[in-house]
């Protein structure tokens, strides 16, 4: 995805090692093991640890204290996916059957009680800024999923309130990566406040750009995705250049704001955003 430097690699192959290795040698029943390591072994692109780990990095601190972080952070991303597919009644996710769809409503539910459980027992470990960052993050992440809900089936929802479930539900996970990388690099108290923001702008890019593959069908790996949930062009009545227009200006914002924390113009952050861009992709 984006050029890392060799130590973030390294820490996010400890991040790897140690979401394998969760759960293992614990007796449970094999419904409930295969749902809860579905997504611990079937792993995304560890985009949140990732951000956590380069966070830490571009502020001059050890990667070694991220790496609990940055797992505790996938933990309640994990939990947040086996919540969504009960939620959006998905059948595939990542190319494969989900948890929900194979083992059941119930399994899957226990699953992401038993993730959740594991996130805080890392965080608790690691400091407790972290845990009440965490905390907030699924707070919000709940608040989140139930505006979805609300706008998705009670009512026609409005660009504000596709703004405002965003802001919950998927800024809130990678504001929380952007900060915990800053506690493990002792950033000062504007910083943080720096970093939060950097995520909730970040992570409205993110979900738009989501929305916008998903809406054109551009991920082979997940054709049940379209349609699922909120979609930001559907709210805008099938507009997707001005879809495009609002991803690009989160997008320059996310840009100008790395540009003052980290103080480099050639920061693997403005890799990352650069990456976000779509124009290639639409034949814009």
């Amino acid at each position: 995805m984006i050029s890392l430097p060799s130590v973030v690699l390294s820490g996010l192959n400890m991040v790897s090692d140690e979401l394998e290795k969760i759960f293992m040698g614990i007796d449970m029943p094999e419904a409930l093991k295969n749902a809860v390591r579905h997504y611990l072994t079937n792993r995304g692109k560890l985009v949140r640890p990732m951000l956590a780990l380069l966070t830490t990095y571009s502020l001059s601190g050890n990667i070694i204290n991220a790496i609990r972080p940055a797992v505790a952070v996938e933990l309640v991303h994990i939990a947040s996916l086996l919540q969504d597919d009960i939620m959006d009644g998905h059948a595939v996710r990542r190319g494969s059957n989900t948890p929900f769809h194979m083992f059941g409503l119930e399994n899957t539910m226990l699953a992401s009680d038993l993730i959740i459980a594991k996130s805080i027992e890392y965080a608790i470990i690691s400091d407790k800024k972290i845990v009440f960052e965490l905390i907030n993050a699924s707070i919000k992440l709940s608040i989140g999923q139930s505006y979805e809900m609300e706008y998705k089936y009670m009512k026609k929802a409005t660009l504000n309130d596709y703004m405002k479930t965003v802001s919950y539900k998927t800024s809130s996970l990678i504001e929380a990566a952007l900060v915990v990388g800053g506690y493990s690099a002792n950033a000062d108290r504007d910083t943080i406040a720096k970093l939060r923001k950097l995520g909730n702008l970040m992570g409205i890019a993110y979900q738009v750009r989501d929305d916008i593959v998903d809406y054109l069908g551009l991920d082979a790996n997940n054709p049940e995705e379209a349609g699922a949930g909120l979609n930001i062009i559907t709210i805008l009545g099938g507009k997707t250049e001005e879809a495009l227009s609002i991803l690009n200006k989160y997008l320059d914002e996310s840009i100008e704001l790395v540009k003052d924390i980290f103080k480099a113009n050639n920061s693997e952050m403005l890799q990352l955003i650069s990456f976000l861009r779509l124009e290639d992709k639409v034949g814009k």
